[in-house]
């Protein structure tokens, strides 16, 4: 029987974090879930910047896991420093306090990896 206890699902959340970080050239990940009368919650990071930038979109309302969040398809920046980030301005200067070079919002129905971020600049060669 699946363990179900928080510490379980911590487990979990970790684990695939870690799995997207072995599989993708992504430095870290994070999984989120929200929707309907729910709060967001965080349900793992691999790091603190990763958590960070969930904590910084819905703090502020803005970012590009609401653009995912509406179009219903992934947003894709592979170089944060040089996009214009005119749909998220608050957050866009927020970011380039960080040291993430590329972001990646996936949106599954009420769940985001939310945060795969990388530490240098993403190009698919």
């Amino acid at each position: 029987m699946p363990d179900l206890t928080v510490s379980g699902l911590e487990k979990v959340c970790s684990t695939l974090c870690t799995s997207f970080i072995n599989a993708l050239p992504i430095s870290g990940a994070a999984l989120s879930a929200f929707g309907g009368s729910l709060q967001e919650t965080t349900l793992g990071a691999s790091d603190a910047l990763a958590a960070r930038l969930v904590e910084l979109q819905f703090d502020l309302g803005e970012g590009p896991r609401w653009d995912a969040t509406r179009s219903r398809v992934p947003v894709l920046i592979p170089r944060v420093r040089s996009a214009n980030h005119s749909n998220w301005p608050v957050f866009g200067n927020a970011l380039m306090d960080t040291e993430a070079q590329a972001l990646f919002w996936i949106r599954k129905p009420r769940l985001f990896l939310s945060s795969p971020w990388s530490s240098a600049p993403w190009t698919s060669e």
